[in-house]
């Protein structure tokens, strides 16, 4: 099984995850409410009003977790360990990626991954940093598909139910795509990443990190329990 097969395999198992998830997205952006009976009919002759107050709810926390400073401490049994040189190294590597990602008309990671925790129930990235070259790219985790083994994340692939714009990807790849639009998988694992558009493989490359570069955190709220539909409320948002 290709990874093309095995994520769209797994996306299955996550659906009912997806549905809560745009259910959420739904509250934060205050789609209009209708009422309906329970064959999905819209009722006649009622008044539907859509409330702020979750939407204004999602806005205070989101805003009250961007006055949040991140504390880094650096011990070291060595007196003489300049420890506050390695604190300003960790500020300059985020720094540094902010930068770049200011640069590319993206979100900062930290507010992206504010409204992450709180919207989505969860935040992911793509980490494949070396000595001269930062790069953590945050992705939505509404689009990220992950698998998990012994050994920690098996791979991790983004994009199966998305689409990129044809300028972006003959930007990022050097293909013109068919159509105004076109479905662009990226997949990590230990030992290569392989990209596929519209469904065709067209990038293969192996690495030598000996992991699988990415991180994938599920907030610790909702349910952990094992029965069939639990997964709809695992990481739950704030809603």
């Amino acid at each position: 099984m290709d990874y093309l097969e095995r994520v769209a395999e797994r996306e299955k198992q996550l659906d009912l995850l997806r549905v809560r998830q745009d259910a959420d997205r739904d509250l934060l952006y205050q789609v209009k409410y209708i009422m309906e009976d329970k064959d999905k009919n819209t009722i006649a002759d009622i008044i539907n009003v859509t409330l702020p107050k979750l939407a204004t709810f999602a806005k205070n926390v989101i805003a009250a977790m961007g006055k949040t400073v991140e504390q880094i401490v650096i011990e070291s049994e060595n007196p003489n360990f300049d420890t506050t040189y390695v604190e300003r190294f960790q500020k300059a590597v985020f720094w540094t990626n902010d930068k770049k990602l200011r640069m590319l008309g993206k979100f900062p990671l930290k507010p992206f991954f504010d409204e992450q925790i709180c919207i989505r129930g969860g935040m992911a990235s793509l980490c494949v940093s070396q000595k001269k070259m930062v790069n953590i790219s945050p992705r939505d985790f509404r689009f990220v598909t992950w698998e998990n083994d012994d050994k920690g994340l098996e791979y991790f692939a983004y994009g199966l139910k998305s689409l990129r714009p044809q300028a972006q990807i003959l930007a990022e790849y050097g293909i013109k795509v068919k159509g105004s639009q076109g479905q662009v998988l990226d997949v990590w694992d230990r030992e290569h990443n392989e990209v596929w558009i519209d469904e065709k493989i067209v990038r293969e490359q192996r690495h030598n990190f000996g992991f699988t570069p990415a991180v994938v955190e599920i907030v610790p709220s909702g349910s952990m329990l094992q029965d069939e539909g639990a997964i709809a409320h695992y990481g739950e948002s704030i809603f």
